[in-house]
């Protein structure tokens, strides 16, 4: 009965220790997963219509093979075509601007390897934002 049990907890040692060595390998099947792959960018932008000296906040949005989506506004290049209309800046905090300088329209582009996207924005006329009374003036 002892040796019955001595050799039932060097089976169950064994067990264990190929079940641990199991778990430390990864168990592995001998393939490899491949990442998912950016098959597709965006990019978005707060308005396509800019008002004179003001700014619009964009980013981009890479799609990958496994359907899932991403902020990739820090990983990709901007360019203006024309950075006298619209200029874009990359902010101390990370975000993305386009600036609107002057009158018209440009294209903005996001690249990232053989990707890219555009968005045009139009600078428009800057618009009252605020406007204040002072009963006193009016006397």
């Amino acid at each position: 009965m002892i040796q019955n049990i001595i050799i039932f907890r060097k089976k169950l040692s064994l067990l264990v220790s190929i079940f641990a060595m199991a778990a430390l390998s990864g168990c592995s099947s001998g393939t490899s997963v491949d990442p998912p792959k950016l098959q597709s960018l965006r990019i978005n932008v707060i308005s396509s219509l800019v008002p004179l000296g003001l700014s619009a906040s964009m980013s981009a949005i890479g799609s990958y093979s496994d359907n899932a989506e991403k902020d990739i506004t820090n990983d990709v290049t901007w360019t203006s075509l024309n950075s006298n209309v619209v200029a874009v800046n990359k902010q101390p905090d990370g975000t993305v601007v386009a600036k609107a300088c002057s009158k018209g329209s440009v294209a903005i582009t996001a690249t990232i390897d053989s990707l890219s996207s555009s968005v045009t924005i139009a600078v428009v006329d800057p618009v009252l934002q605020t406007l204040e009374i002072n009963p006193a003036d009016l006397l």
